[in-house]
């Protein structure tokens, strides 16, 4: 289409068309093959729009196995299909499709028999060249090549995440014609290339091609199963050799473990008896494809499924369900043939059993054929693009320069509903910009008010360019979460499936409502049927418009920003939508700490462009102050001290090219009044030197602004500030769980430092210092300056670097901003070749892989690390000795080696736990940790990270072996007392104190043993890890 070309070009898009359509989709795959050379190919349908995960997420893996042919990923589509649209029930079950992405195909990919689906997949040109291209035999291709790519010997991968959706098929006849071509090509490939037979396939493999291939032929059996039945009722013929009790007492108990077993393995991907349905719709038409395909293996040709049409009304598909119309009417003879043999015939007993139970096996087969006729009552589609559900935090800027916060409901690229109170003074068609924060990226999208119902508001989005239609893309179908909760369906219940197959039979009976025709509405409808029918056509020809060179430079940029992110921060991956879990009691609460965030309030109403922020480094001057809060310091919330818990404190740090020339420490909370002033207070402790006392005053509770000044010499690199309470409310004896005693601190409180910066030292054995520094528990900015062409090597030194840099960094996490220039103050890291340094840094003659510490020729205070040497090999041989043997290093400057480095195993990451093994607490934290005192020791805290995809089978849980040991009574209740154990914020399980066997301590004291040692195993389920 000269329409669709000029798009491609507008956009900067490549376009290829072929002067014949020879082979369908296969022929101009292959065509497009001839004339590209990328290593990597990508392949979408037309109505397939990935995410922006999608080359993250996959890529990974092409480029780790050089054997991997193809990654596919699962087809989601997101509008319904024509079971969820016409049944009434439909929503309330996994559409059709889930069950194969689901379950099948990650069955298939544990044999590596996962293959090629035709869209949403990255495939190896290597690959494909070894096999001659695209299959062509056949007209599903798809399916075809991926069994030639395994019999030349190549692996496949299937990766269980939607990165991409689509537009599902719209009408019932258009389904059945799309899976009608699917069953002759899959049965053609059984006919051309067996899969059971031939050279290249394992023996798991040439199973699950032959279970996928052998499905298409479910036509004969599922027609033979529905009308069985009808053998007895109308001709009198027993198709069962047995009497029907006998019958009964074998197949009953078979068919109830069927139904229970398929229940419990499809659960959220397939609901019982849908199955039959899905079927049933299929049968009657594939049976002449089958029997024909069988015996002609290479007729028949591809056919284009038509997606994305409209319907004005509600009608009846004739031609959809017209062979299964006539099936109904057979089986409801034979029902009624049943019912008069059974009330106004005299038959013995068992001709009686006998019609008893085939016209229970008729009412059955009638059932899920009248469920297959509802599927074909078409509803109305006047929506010319489908919605998505989506929860997403918006920004609303009024035309004054208002904001509103909004929630959106569900969007579209034609617009989008929002939650939001309407303001005062605001226009029914008012025009608005709607802002969305995408993880660090904000969008903003112009739109209209359509209508503003309560707190309810219909936008239309109002792109008038490229750029703003391709921000629209990216807020509804390409953020990377987009599409992972494509799996929350209820779990199967065979019962309450089988309520949801008789209300859509319901729907089969319902009256025609009568249909609104909203005149906006039919127009816009009318309008885009006449720019169909209208579109101007190209002429066959050979035509390739290549991407300009602008774009293709944009490409290599866009992808190092995305591959960097991955290098930084492998651990940060997919969010998983779980349900809700019991919170942890009381006792074991945590929170995490983390500031607000800050957003800028850009002009309204015309909102720029957000450019990206420079990084925070350092300050260069040499003196400076510093306001911090508790809560910034790592309190965690306002912190109360008892009786039983006398002490708090917080931990923080100072960077090491700081020195803290003064400091003063600005308090408020609340003391009990109850309490005595001269025996009670809370002693102000840093580093165990004393800095203060605040004092208790009855007549005034709360206390603020008291100012406490804190000796310098005091500090340290790693300080601990502690409060420790002293209370007594009388004389005498007092109950350390009185409610009486309490002091609190709040976390508002401020310490303001004075800081001086001391003289940069430039040298390699201080490393990660100054760039990384583990006092300081704030996330970490450290630059890096890459040539402005970087070849291989040096990305891949600069990605050795950042991600040492980031194991240093550990839990704070770390930004590495990308520049080609040096920065103008702080620290930062030079990773090049030699001749591509900047001259700014007047680095003598590099004569190996170098590794240097010099000095930030614009700030006196700031330090730049060069990893560099004279070919690309070298500097990825300085980096690699930078993240290995750092601390053999000395002096300002070192020539380095290229180390032999052994090679790397899976999962050998240091910062994982080793999964081979179990794993003692001991080794993870210090046996001190695990030891707590009094009547609230607090919670003992055992951090470890683990490879973000383990596996286990059948989502089996991991087991925690806890051993623990409480003193015996009567030093404490241990019959009230208890261990909560949980993980990640989510608790798991509380173990009493108090052993069970009573006769087992009393041994262990006779014997001199340790008394009140338990031992408990706990289940850890993997969603939580």
């Amino acid at each position: 289409r000269t329409a669709f070309r000029d798009f491609a070009e507008s956009c900067g898009a490549g376009y290829i068309i072929r002067p014949d359509n020879k082979h369908a989709k296969a022929g101009n795959l292959n065509h497009a093959l001839a004339r590209t050379d990328g290593e990597f190919i990508t392949i979408f349908d037309c109505d397939h729009i990935p995410t922006r995960a999608f080359l993250q997420m996959s890529m990974g893996w092409m480029v780790q196995n050089e054997r991997l042919a193809a990654i596919q990923t699962p087809h989601h589509f997101y509008s319904p299909d024509p079971f969820q649209r016409n049944l009434a029930a439909g929503t309330r079950v996994p559409s059709e499709g889930n069950m194969f992405y689901g379950l099948v195909q990650d069955g298939n990919d544990f044999w590596d028999a996962a293959f090629f689906c035709g869209s949403c997949a990255v495939i190896r040109r290597k690959a494909l060249e070894d096999i001659g291209g695209f299959a062509t035999e056949t007209v599903t291709e798809d399916a075809h090549t991926a069994l030639r790519l395994h019999r030349a010997g190549w692996e496949s991968a299937y990766l269980k995440l939607p990165l991409a959706a689509g537009l599902a098929t719209e009408r019932l006849i258009l389904h059945i014609g799309q899976r009608v071509r699917w069953a002759r090509g899959m049965i053609q490939i059984l006919r051309l290339e067996n899969p059971l037979f031939g050279p290249g396939l394992r023996l798991g493999q040439r199973l699950c091609y032959f279970n996928a291939m052998a499905h298409f032929l479910f036509a004969i059996p599922r027609i033979v199963f529905l009308t069985s039945p009808l053998a007895f009722l109308l001709l009198g013929q027993n198709i069962i050799a047995a009497s029907p009790l006998a019958i009964v007492a074998y197949a009953l108990p078979h068919i109830f473990h069927s139904v229970a077993t398929n229940s419990r393995i499809q659960r959220n991907w397939r609901h019982s008896f849908w199955s039959e349905i899905y079927e049933t719709v299929l049968a009657l038409f594939l049976v002449r494809v089958t029997l024909i395909t069988l015996l002609n293996p290479r007729r028949g040709r591809f056919n284009v499924t038509d997606k994305g049409g409209i319907l004005d009304n509600g009608y009846f598909d004739m031609r959809a369900v017209y062979p299964n119309i006539l099936l109904a009417l057979i089986l409801f003879v034979g029902f009624s043939r049943g019912i008069y043999g059974l009330c106004f015939q005299s038959n013995d007993a068992l001709t009686f059993q006998a019609l008893l139970l085939n016209t229970i096996w008729v009412v059955l087969s009638l059932l899920i054929v009248l469920a297959a006729l509802a599927v074909g009552r078409e509803t109305r589609q006047l929506r010319l693009r489908a919605r998505v559900r989506a929860k997403l935090p918006a920004v609303m800027w009024l035309p004054d320069g208002r904001t509103v916060q909004a929630v959106s409901r569900d969007l579209s690229l034609g617009g989008g509903s929002l939650i939001v109170e309407r303001p005062e003074g605001v226009a029914d068609d008012a025009a608005v910009h709607v802002e969305f924060r995408l993880g660090a990226d904000l969008v903003t999208i112009p739109a209209r008010v359509l209508q503003w119902d309560g707190s309810l508001l219909q936008l239309s989005w109002q792109a008038g360019s490229v750029a703003e239609e391709s921000k629209v893309v990216q807020v509804v179908f390409g953020r990377a979460d987009a599409w992972v909760d494509w799996d929350q369906f209820p779990i199967d219940r065979p019962f309450a499936s089988l309520w949801t197959v008789l209300v859509s039979i319901r729907g089969l009976f319902r009256p025609r409502g009568r249909v609104l025709q909203e005149p906006a509405l039919l127009a816009e409808i009318e309008a885009a049927r006449t720019a169909r029918t209208s579109t101007a056509i190209l002429a066959k020809q050979t035509l390739v418009l290549r991407p300009p060179a602008a774009m293709a430079r944009m490409a290599v940029v866009l992808g190092l920003m995305l591959v960097m992110p991955m290098l930084a921060n492998a651990e940060q991956g997919r969010t998983t939508v779980r349900p809700i879990p019991q919170p942890i009691p009381q006792m074991m609460q945590t929170q995490s700490a983390g500031a607000a965030p800050s957003s800028a309030s850009p002009p309204a109403p015309t909102i720029p462009d957000q450019e990206v922020p420079a990084p925070q480094t350092a300050p260069s001057t040499p003196t400076g102050q510093v306001v911090l809060t508790l809560h910034q310091l790592g309190a965690q919330g306002p912190m109360t001290m008892r009786g039983t818990s006398a002490l708090q404190g917080v931990v923080f740090g100072v960077h090491s090219d700081e020195v803290v020339t003064g400091a003063q420490l600005n308090l408020s909370g609340a003391m009990s009044p109850a309490m005595i002033p001269d025996l009670s207070n809370v002693t102000v402790m840093l580093n165990e030197q004393y800095v203060g006392t605040i004092p208790v005053n009855r007549d005034q509770p709360q206390y603020s602004g008291l100012s406490l000044q804190v000796n310098p010499v005091f500090f340290q690199e790693s300080n601990r500030l502690n409060f420790r309470f002293t209370g007594r409310y009388t004389q005498d004896c007092n109950d350390p769980l009185s409610g009486l005693l309490w002091a609190t601190v709040s976390d508002t409180s401020t310490l303001a430092l004075t800081l001086a910066r001391l003289p940069a030292q430039h040298d390699l054995s201080r490393l990660p210092l100054p760039f990384i520094d583990k006092n300081v528990k704030e996330a970490a900015v450290l630059p890096f300056v890459l040539p402005a062409d970087p070849a291989n090597e040096t990305l891949q030194g600069a990605a050795i670097v950042a991600s040492w840099f980031g194991e240093v960094a550990d839990f704070r996490g770390t930004t590495f901003p990308v520049s080609n220039d040096l920065f103008a103050e702080g620290n930062m890291v030079v990773v090049g070749i030699a001749r591509q340094l900047p001259p700014a840094l007047q680095l003598s003659q590099i004569s190996g892989p170098t590794l240097a510490v010099v000095a930030n020729p614009s700030d006196p205070y700031g330090s730049i690390l060069v990893v560099t040497g004279r070919t690309g090999a070298e500097v990825v041989a300085a980096a690699t000795t930078l993240s290995i043997g750092a601390r053999t290093l000395s002096g300002d400057r070192a020539i380095v080696s290229a180390p032999n480095v052994a090679p790397r195993r899976p999962y050998d990451a240091p910062a994982w736990i080793p999964t081979d093994r179990p794993v003692k607490l001991g080794e993870l934290v210090e046996a001190s940790d695990l030891q707590g005192s009094g009547y609230v020791p607090g919670t003992f805290h055992v951090p470890f990270r683990t490879a973000p995809d383990l596996y286990t089978w059948r989502r089996r849980a991991f087991e925690a072996n806890i051993h623990f040991r409480a003193p015996p009574g009567p030093i404490i209740d241990v019959a009230s007392s208890r261990l909560d154990v949980g993980i990640n914020g989510m608790f798991l399980r509380s173990y009493p104190l108090a052993s069970n066997d009573q006769a087992l301590d009393w041994l262990q004291r006779i014997f001199g043993t340790p008394v009140g040692a338990s031992a408990r195993s706990t289940a850890v389920p993997p969603w939580m890890v």
